[in-house]
């Protein structure tokens, strides 16, 4: 039903004299104000623009108008601005040359004035336009501050806690940290036990990201091992350095081989089956039996050892002491245990002797590890999954319980194929404290099907989000939260003062921010609870080729010299690696 004519409210009128009349008063304001508006305008643009804090406008315009007025400035500014409206009332002679007592009140004026237009133009009211473009402004201003106090910062270093770089917006209880500068996000450094998922385009920040947290956790004296799927000489550099920063001897795998056939027999053959993916049953029934007699009770040190026993007349040679076993070779058709040898012989290809090493992780409290060779990344999947059985094997049987220790599994998508065992790893390390960190390039790349997403993001407790297009899952992770939507009824370009308001949900942290995400910035989300911030990198004090690897991978650049090498190391294949 239509609200009767007497019960609405009065549309607002304009009364014409009333118009002029303000009209007339801006002009005039305009005119005597014009020299300090000539100075204001820019300077607020400009403190707006570049993020340029308000308060020493504020100060020095005040302490200079001040000074300028008590010298006579405000005196010559009136006489001035008198002789003008004569002359253009009744002739009055004027030399322009006059002009210049307006120069200094209206400069210092100026100044002045610049910060306090911005603050009255983004409070002048509460209407839902002007709380926008405030808020615009805001976040501009905080990420321009922020950006130049990440670069020049000295950070501090507390006990326990993860000092990661500035907030901007939002808030997660006990994540933030008083500093002398302004507040930085400080996580306790336990709360990357309940392990950590970091999700971000290429160029976004996310590897610096990791490396300011595997800096932060040698220096909390954690042990870190650093596998990277894509085995860039960059990262392994920048990690290297700052282990070496933290006075840790790192291992570096691009140099030393790792061991990866540490363990008991049953150990050896589930890492290796770990590596496939089995059409059928049968296959891996095969494959299993296979393994079992080629592994037997002196498991091979090598992935050409094992290759070289994956014959059928050796099996039945090493079976020749046990019926049963041997039966069970014979059974198997030829194909099938050629088949075998056929899958394991192509990793051998691809791994060379990059397993074959004479260290593991219970050796060494920081480790970089890549995930076999760059050329060969179709082979990346299994020699990721082999690894990842590894490092599971060695939380769970080989790692002394007391020491806490991160795993960090940079470009994830190389190894969720197999997902598998890192769904284990993530789930199970937990209780040895181990803490595992995996970082992806978007959502899809976190495992083939929603189950082993879900999984995933089920079980980790922390979120770190950079630049996404494809942001709607991830910002799910954070939730909604309950909120009061207005709304306001306005008439042509005027207020009617009259609005309503409902409740509602909003996203805790919006799809469309993670899409407007810079280059370093990122949202935490953590326990219900977001906040956005600018990450920090680590600083390394030591070979400026450290410092250029960090540099490249900051600016997602190709690789850098290696001094170690004696030459330049390729962009897709680290150094020492056999051909």
């Amino acid at each position: 039903m239509n609200r009767p004519p007497e019960s609405r409210p009065a549309e607002p009128g304009f009364d014409e004299v009333e118009l002029v009349i303000l009209a007339a008063l801006s002009v005039a304001v305009v005119a005597v104000c014009l020299p300090a508006l000539v100075v204001a305008l820019p300077l607020g643009m400009a403190i707006e623009s570049r993020g340029w804090r308000r308060w020493p406008a504020v100060v020095a315009g005040g302490t200079l108008t001040g000074l300028v007025v008590l010298a006579g400035g405000w005196d010559a500014y009136q006489h001035t601005i008198h002789s003008l409206w004569l002359h253009l009332r009744s002739h009055h002679p004027f030399r322009p040359v006059e002009l210049v007592a307006l120069i200094p009140l209206g400069v210092v004026g100026g100044i002045l004035a610049a910060p306090l237009l911005q603050t009255f133009l983004h409070h002048r009211n509460e209407h839902e336009a002007t709380r926008h473009y405030r808020e615009l402004s805001q976040a501009r201003r905080s990420r321009s501050q922020a950006q130049r106090t990440v670069g020049r910062a000295t950070w501090p270093m507390p006990d326990g806690r993860t000092v990661l770089g500035i907030p901007l917006a939002g808030a997660i209880p006990n994540w933030r940290l008083a500093s002398r500068a302004r507040p930085v996000v400080a996580a306790p450094l336990d709360a990357w036990r309940r392990q950590a998922l970091i999700v971000g385009e290429t160029g976004s920040g996310k590897t610096v990201t990791a490396l300011t947290l595997a800096a932060e956790a040698l220096r909390g004296g954690w042990d870190v091992y650093w596998i990277d799927g894509k085995a860039d000489p960059g990262t392994a550099s920048a990690f290297l350095g700052l282990a070496r920063l933290a006075g840790v001897d790192p291992r570096d795998g691009t140099r030393e081989p790792l061991d990866g056939w540490r363990g008991d027999p049953e150990a050896i053959i589930n890492r290796l089956l770990a590596t496939q993916a089995f059409t059928e049953p049968y296959y891996e029934g095969v494959a299993r039996t296979v393994l079992r007699r080629a592994v037997g009770d002196h498991p091979p040190r090598t992935f050409g050892e094992l290759v070289g026993r994956l014959d059928k007349r050796s099996l039945q040679r090493a079976a020749r002491d046990d019926n049963e076993a041997l039966d069970a070779i014979r059974s198997l058709p030829d194909k099938d245990v050629a088949g075998v040898r056929a899958r394991y012989d192509g990793i051998a290809w691809a791994v060379g002797t990059t397993l074959d090493g004479t260290w593991s992780y219970e050796d060494t409290r920081a480790a970089y590890v890549p995930v076999g060779r760059p050329e060969n990344r179709h082979q990346a999947a299994e020699v990721g999954a082999f690894l990842l059985e590894d490092i599971l094997h060695w939380a769970l049987a080989r790692k002394r319980r007391d020491r806490l220790a991160l795993v960090i599994v940079d470009e994830f998508s190389k190894l969720s194929d197999r997902p598998g065992a890192a769904v284990d790893l993530v789930e199970r390390a937990r209780g040895c404290n181990v803490a595992v960190v995996l970082i992806a390039q978007t959502w899809a790349s976190l495992g083939p099907d929603d189950t082993i997403r879900n999984r995933l993001a089920g079980t980790v407790g922390t979120v770190i989000v950079h630049q996404l297009k494809q942001s709607d899952e991830v910002a799910a992770l954070a939730g909604t939260e309950w909120v009061l939507q207005r709304t306001e009824q306005t008439r042509t370009l005027d207020h009617t003062g009259l609005g309503s308001q409902r409740p509602g949900n909003r996203y805790v942290v919006h799809p469309d921010d993670v899409r407007r995400l810079h280059q370093g910035e990122a949202f935490i989300i953590h326990g219900g609870h977001a906040l956005k911030l600018q990450m920090r990198r680590p600083r390394l004090q030591g070979p400026e080729e450290a410092q250029a690897s960090l540099d490249s991978v900051a600016d997602d650049r190709p690789g850098v010299p290696d001094p170690r090498s004696g030459g330049t190391t390729p962009t897709g294949r680290p150094p020492g690696l056999p051909a």
